[in-house]
Formats: C-alpha cells, sequence, structure tokens
C-alpha cells in the first residue's frame, strides 16, 4: 500500500510539475541572457520556477513596454508560432508534404516534388495569428518567434519565392504583437533556398546559396520592425560535389577547415544584408550542444556524444563567438541533469567558459518538451528546477518548444 501512495505521489507531483511548467513557457520557451558581455552590466538573477500547494491571488501585472529594434532584453519569455499547427492549420497537410518531398521522411528518400499552395482566406490566417498573440499574453509571454521560410514558402514577401499568404503575414503579425506589448523575433532557416514553387534544400554553400542569403535576409529585415534575427541552418552539407570543390578552390587549407569557413561566410552574408538595412537589429545563430568532442579536440566539450557542430555539420560557432561576427549565439541544451553521454552541468560550465571573454551574448535553449518522459532524467518531476539551481549564479535559461503554441494549448489548456 505504501509503493502505491508512493507511485500515486509522484504521478500527482509529475502532472502538477507539467502545469506549472505550462504556465510558465512549456507551451513555449523562456530567453534569459545567458551571459553578460565582458564590457556590460551585470547579469540579471535567474527566475527560478516554484511549486504552489495553494492557489495565489491574482495580481494585476504591469505593461509592459514595446521593445523596438534596438532593444537588448535580458529576459524573453517567447512563443514559436509553426506555420501549419498556429497559423494557416487549413494547409497542415500541405506542409507536412512539402517537408518531407524536399528532405525525405525516414527511409523514404525526398522526391523533389513541388506541392501546392492551398489557398487559405486571409480572413482566416489573421484571425489565427490575432488568436495566438492573444494567448500568448494569457500565458505570459512577452516574446514571439515566427519561422518565417518554409518549404512550402516564405511568411513574408519574398524576393525570389513564394509567399504563403496573399498579403504581408509577417508584417502583420509584427503590428499586431506590437499592439500587445510583445516583441518579434524572425527565425530564417539559411537551408532552405527559396522558390517560385517553395523552398529546396541547400546542397552546397555556393554563390547560389550567398546570394539567397543576401538577397532574402536584406528583404526580411525591411519589412517590419523585427526585435531580433535568429539564423538556423547554417551548417554545410558534406554532399555531393563538396569535396571535388575544395580541391579546385580549398587552396590547402585543410578539408574540415575550409567547409566551416564556407558556412562563417554564409552567416557573415547573412549577417551583413540585415544590418544595411538596420544596424541595430540583433542577428545570432543557433548551435548545438557540443561544438565538438575532446577525442576531436584539445578544446572540446567531455562528452560521450560521437560529433558536433564542429565536425558534424561543419558549422563553427565557437569561431563566430572569438571573432564576434554575430550578437548572440544561442545553445540546443537537449540534456539531463543525469543524461550519461552529456550531464547538463558539464555543458553549461563548457559553455559559460566560451562566453566570458567576449561581448557576444549566450543563451541556453533549454527543451523542456522533454519533461515527462522516459528517457535520462526526464520523468523527474523537478528535472527544469534542478537545472535552474545549477545555473544560477552565472547564467539564465532559455526553454525552447518543441511543438507548437496550438499543440500546447489544445491539449492542456
Amino acid at each position: 500500500m505504501q509503493k502505491k501512495n508512493e507511485q500515486a505521489l509522484m504521478i500527482n507531483l509529475a502532472i502538477l510539475f507539467v502545469v506549472i511548467t505550462i504556465l510558465m513557457g512549456f507551451a513555449a520557451f523562456v530567453l534569459k541572457q545567458y551571459w553578460q558581455p565582458a564590457q556590460g552590466n551585470p547579469g540579471p538573477a535567474v527566475e527560478a520556477v516554484t511549486m504552489e500547494t495553494e492557489p495565489q491571488p491574482e495580481t494585476e501585472p504591469e505593461p509592459e513596454t514595446p521593445a523596438g529594434p534596438i532593444s537588448d532584453p535580458t529576459a524573453m519569455r517567447g512563443v514559436r508560432l509553426e506555420p501549419g499547427k498556429d497559423f494557416m492549420t487549413q494547409a497542415k497537410d500541405a506542409f507536412s508534404q512539402a517537408q518531407k518531398n524536399a528532405v525525405g521522411d525516414g527511409d523514404t528518400p525526398p522526391s523533389g516534388e513541388a506541392v501546392t499552395l492551398p489557398q487559405v482566406e486571409e480572413s482566416k490566417i489573421k484571425e489565427e495569428l490575432d488568436r495566438a498573440v492573444q494567448r500568448a499574453g494569457e500565458l505570459g509571454m512577452n516574446t514571439l518567434l515566427l519561422p518565417v521560410n518554409t518549404y512550402l514558402g516564405t511568411a513574408y514577401e519574398s524576393q525570389q519565392g513564394r509567399s504563403l499568404a496573399g498579403f504581408d503575414l509577417a508584417a502583420y503579425l509584427c503590428g499586431q504583437a506590437q499592439e500587445a506589448g510583445l516583441r518579434v523575433y524572425a527565425v530564417y532557416d539559411l537551408s532552405i533556398l527559396p522558390g517560385e514553387d517553395g523552398g529546396q534544400p541547400m546542397e552546397t554553400i555556393d554563390a547560389q546559396a550567398l546570394e539567397a542569403a543576401s538577397t532574402e535576409l536584406g528583404q526580411l529585415a525591411s519589412v517590419c520592425p523585427w526585435d531580433g534575427v535568429l539564423l538556423t541552418g547554417w551548417g554545410n552539407p558534406d554532399a555531393g560535389d563538396a569535396y571535388t570543390r575544395y580541391t579546385q578552390q580549398g587552396g590547402g587549407a585543410g578539408y574540415d577547415a575550409w567547409m566551416c569557413s564556407r558556412s562563417q561566410s554564409l552567416v557573415r552574408t547573412a549577417v551583413q544584408a540585415v544590418k544595411e538595412q538596420n544596424p541595430q537589429l540583433r542577428v545570432g545563430v543557433q548551435a548545438d550542444a557540443v561544438w565538438a568532442t575532446q577525442a576531436q579536440s584539445e578544446e572540446g566539450i567531455e562528452t560521450q556524444r560521437e560529433t558536433g557542430d564542429r565536425y558534424g555539420r561543419f558549422a563553427d560557432p565557437l569561431a563566430l563567438i572569438r571573432e564576434e561576427q554575430v550578437d548572440f549565439v544561442a545553445v540546443l541544451a537537449d540534456t539531463s541533469m543525469t543524461d550519461p553521454a552529456l550531464p547538463f552541468e558539464t555543458l553549461v560550465q563548457w559553455w559559460d567558459n566560451q562566453f566570458r571573454q567576449t561581448d557576444v551574448q549566450g543563451y541556453l535553449i533549454h527543451t523542456a518538451s522533454q519533461c515527462g518522459t522516459w528517457g535520462n532524467g526526464w520523468n523527474e518531476p523537478d528535472q527544469l528546477v534542478r537545472q535552474a539551481q545549477a545555473v544560477e549564479d552565472s547564467l539564465a535559461l532559455v526553454r525552447y518548444q518543441a511543438s507548437s503554441q496550438e499543440h500546447n494549448i489544445k491539449d492542456h489548456s
């Protein structure tokens, strides 16, 4: 009987924790400054996740001043709005099919076939965006993150690609969010090349990829007053004629170094395009948890994982940090306190050291979406609380949703 009571208690605690993390941002992610720049002001304290056993009196939240492009927020509580899930929901199958055709699905190779863009009424799209903005405010969020380019099309008026809607969707969202006192970040996937029939996967970083980044990021920066741009998909694919091009262009630099230099060129091109339109607009990149393993580099992180960004995707965020080519780097901390391959504290300490002597800001993307699963400690109801405590002295958290706002609201509200 005692064992059953203990099991019931654990289940109740797990349920309670899931509910709290939803309210605190499990349906979204929380961005806080990870490491204050060397010449900046002291960083903020970490907000702790607390469990209340009794209902607390509701207080009227103070109105928040909307942040402009020059803003450098120390805390962002954000919701990622996924096309096909949070808006343009009637086109959900088309978004899924377009991605499957472009990059494949499991054992199914990509077909490369274009997907017809469904006609979704403008009023319906705006209604869904309005509801998302309202719901984000109700959840206590202050930031929306919008993936702006997909294999089906773009959420802004593209120069080279197919727009998802018959109006400037991104500009509309920026306007609605600003009225609600919310910030908006654009998430741009550099691995997707724009086209008249939708996006196509980038096979290599060549002149076409650089031109697309320059044209599209310049256009993106001009369509509305973003608070920031987060670049993803900036690795250099080790496929096709990559080695042949290295032998023709590499000049004996070494294949790995040359491949990484190309991805850095892609990031520099994207950043320059944005800064030419708005010098004060913050631009950063997303990085994997592991830069390199110690087996791959003396500077690498101690881990049982086989590889990392530097030698796996030929993406070198450490070089971007040291050369201060971006304003911030957001690290995907997809691990737990007890993960034997990469304990959370090991990851935090390694990245903390990288940001100590730089003006580049660091953020952790905390994969709170794994909470409640049964792998490597994520079933523990206090997993996120322990992670928050582990970084309380010098760091801050970014909670990142793997699922969309629509999923969490529908399933948990």
